[in-house]
């Protein structure tokens, strides 16, 4: 009830900004759960591969009645009739695939091609809206090691579709607004608790928070100090930081 993710605002983005009734979306369970619990419909990749191989039966009676249609009209030639027949069947097949409302790009750790290959044909519709999670290129996954984030998987749909997209996570002050009408929130007693400068803490400062940066995830004590001798990087550097979120127990004993 306390936890607002990146997930759920896209969620909410989608239903309540954009006001689709439908969207196609790259992702996890987490995210897919997000969806559902704001009464949003979803198209997945893998939803998609179920409803086309079942679409593919449809198909092909739309076939033989696109069959039965050019030859009443006519047409003699059997080429003719199935080179009517066929795109007839994909018109109908493109009406049924386009019946969303926007795309939207989560973490998803199936991600392949074959999603790049889907998102690309309702993105190809301007009118569509892409909406990303994150643009978080890592996260850390243990023992000082890390992991390739949401910012990949965005990166790489970007650059098949030559679009750019609508970040509802950090630093997009979104998530913020969304807070401020769920909960009473005093963003000058509020402090933003984050491992990445570029998200994390300039969140915080441009919602007016105090900013805390802990160095147990991407972020080095030696980035800061080299941050702070740049006036043009101030709004990356956080009030305060700290080894590790423990700390803080610390100091209130």
């Amino acid at each position: 009830e306390e936890i607002l993710s990146s997930a759920y605002i896209a969620a909410v983005y989608a239903k309540d900004i954009v006001q689709a009734e439908k969207v196609f979306v790259i992702g996890s369970t987490g995210m897919k759960e997000e969806l559902e619990d704001v009464g949003m419909k979803y198209v997945s990749f893998e939803k998609l591969s179920m409803l086309l191989f079942k679409l593919s039966i449809v198909i092909g009676i739309a076939l033989s009645i696109g069959i039965g249609i050019a030859l009443s009209i006519g047409t003699s030639d059997d080429n003719q009739c199935k080179n009517r027949a066929f795109k007839l069947s994909i018109i109908l097949l493109c009406l049924y695939l386009y019946l969303i409302g926007a795309v939207i790009v989560a973490y998803d750790p199936k991600f392949s091609l074959h999603h790049i290959a889907a998102a690309m044909q309702y993105l190809s519709d301007p009118c569509i809206p892409y909406i990303a999670t994150n643009t978080d290129n890592t996260f850390p996954i243990g023992n000082g090691k890390i992991g390739p984030g949401t910012g990949c998987i965005v990166n790489a749909v970007s650059t098949a579709t030559e679009r750019q997209p609508i970040i509802v996570g950090k630093p997009n002050r979104l998530m913020f607004d969304t807070a401020l009408k769920r909960y009473s929130i005093n963003s000058k007693t509020s402090l933003m608790i984050g491992d990445r400068l570029n998200t994390d803490i300039v969140f915080g400062n441009d919602c007016g928070m105090q900013t805390l940066c802990v160095l147990t995830g991407v972020t080095s004590e030696k980035e800061i100090i080299e941050l702070s001798s740049n006036s043009s990087s101030l709004n990356l550097l956080p009030t305060c930081y700290t080894d590790k979120l423990s700390d803080l127990l610390e100091m209130e004993d």
